[in-house]
């Protein structure tokens, strides 16, 4: 997905997925927040700015097909922006 050069180097999960992993590990979740609407529309915005020479642009190759991907994939709910707080119990 988006970083990912090759599949391989993909290594997403599902939100409920991920979830149970972190509280199989013994935390408890205190907040779970799906941001994707809020991903989606920031990343949109952030391609139409004009090009900088600074930025992730000058440190990953690819980033602006990678950037590209990125947003697709929140705009299409292919990929999910979680945040989650959790602590352990």
């Amino acid at each position: 997905m988006p970083w990912a050069d090759r599949p391989e180097f993909s290594h997403l999960t599902t939100p409920d997925r991920l979830r149970t992993a972190i509280e199989t590990a013994g935390f408890e979740i205190d907040q779970w927040n799906d941001l994707t609407d809020p991903a989606a529309t920031m990343m949109q915005t952030l391609l139409t700015l004009p090009p900088s020479t600074i930025g992730l642009q000058a440190f990953v190759p690819g980033f602006e097909s990678k950037a590209t991907n990125l947003t697709a994939a929140l705009a299409d709910g292919r990929l999910r922006a979680i945040q989650g707080l959790a602590r352990t119990v």
